[in-house]
């Protein structure tokens, strides 16, 4: 395959003006287009290689996953962010703003690198998604950060004679609040806990999204079928999770156990942490370190109803096969992963 080109989606800055231009946009979805243009009609000549097609398919898949794991991620943290926001000093706002503007860029930034390998309508409806979280952030920038209002102050008598209704906090605007409003994240969220244990039942998750962000020495139990689940900057946690439907996205996460069972794996920028995995197909790791695999052994009273609400094979489960992206080497293995010895193994009763 040749060299394809990058191009990157410019995320703006939560402290910086939120604007992108309609030439850049137009540019960068024509580009994006001749791109997987091309990247069909390699598939098409490839001819007798039908297995080279097939893989090649399947590795469209999990890459088309794995961006929309990324997508609903940045939709999680936009909600948390939602909910924190009357407890947030403005520094930590702003930080926070950064935070979710950066994990934007990285996610549309992934599309673009890999949309030569992608159908165009899927590079198109992904675009499309990406455009109305953008747009939802900056609607969400706006009420969160509102830009203040240049003037020239007037004489101090004029200052103390400031009226009662002066003093009142302005009302949001209308059109900037219906616009947060439409941020959706249907789903169940945990953030910002220390040394908790939390347990959800399954009408709190089945069928939804969870996301837990930025827990520390805590113990979470999912008992229920989530559609998917996120899974960011935990800290020496031990999280046992029902079956997922879809995806488990794990993002930034160190000396942390997860007993997850699922149809996709994603883990990112993640070390010294440990997965008890029934997964239906290959796992994928990337910038991760000392991250080791065991298989998958839960019991719970209705663990047998969520693997059939979850529609996964219990019969299929390939906890052992991992790809690395960071290590393309095919006769070496990956020092970044390595499977758990069997005496490590764990049953996880709850």
């Amino acid at each position: 395959m040749g060299d394809y080109f990058v191009i990157k989606d410019a995320v703006p800055n939560a402290s910086g003006p939120a604007e992108d231009t309609a030439d850049l946009a137009e540019k960068r979805e024509m580009v994006n287009q001749r791109l997987a243009e091309r990247r069909q009609r390699e598939l098409g000549e490839d001819g007798g290689g039908g297995d080279a097609q097939s893989e090649a398919q399947v590795r469209a898949e999990n890459i088309i996953s794995e961006v929309k794991a990324m997508r609903e991620a940045v939709k999680a943290k936009m909600f948390s962010l939602l909910k924190e926001k009357d407890s947030l000093l403005p520094v930590a706002m702003t930080e926070e703003l950064d935070n979710v503007a950066t994990s934007l860029s990285a996610a549309e930034k992934h599309l673009a690198q890999h949309a030569d390998m992608l159908p165009i309508y899927e590079v198109r409806a992904l675009q499309s998604s990406f455009k109305k979280v953008s747009e939802e952030y900056q609607a969400m920038q706006s009420d969160l950060q509102p830009k203040k209002k240049f003037g020239f102050s007037g004489r101090k008598n004029k200052k103390a004679a400031v009226s009662k209704k002066e003093q009142q906090p302005a009302k949001p605007e209308q059109g900037a609040r219906k616009s947060v409003d439409l941020l959706s994240f249907d789903g169940y969220a945990v953030s910002d806990r220390q040394s908790e244990t939390i347990v959800v039942g399954s009408d709190a998750v089945d069928a939804k999204d969870v996301s837990l962000r930025r827990l520390r020495g805590c113990t979470v139990h999912v008992l229920g079928s989530p559609s998917t689940l996120h899974a960011t900057q935990l800290d020496g946690c031990t999280i046992v999770c029902g079956p997922v439907a879809t995806s488990v996205f794990v993002d930034e996460c160190k000396e942390t156990v997860f007993a997850l069972a699922c149809q996709q794996l994603r883990v990112h920028s993640t070390k010294q942490t440990s997965f008890f995995l029934h997964v239906t197909s290959r796992a994928i790791i990337e910038d991760c370190a000392e991250v080791k695999f065991g298989p998958y052994s839960v019991q719970y009273e209705r663990l047998d109803d969520d693997y059939r609400k979850a529609g996964l094979d219990r019969e299929s489960n390939n906890w052992k096969e991992i790809d690395d992206f960071n290590w393309l080497a095919r006769d070496k293995a990956s020092p970044n992963w390595s499977l758990l010895p069997e005496e490590e193994w764990r049953t996880f009763k709850i």
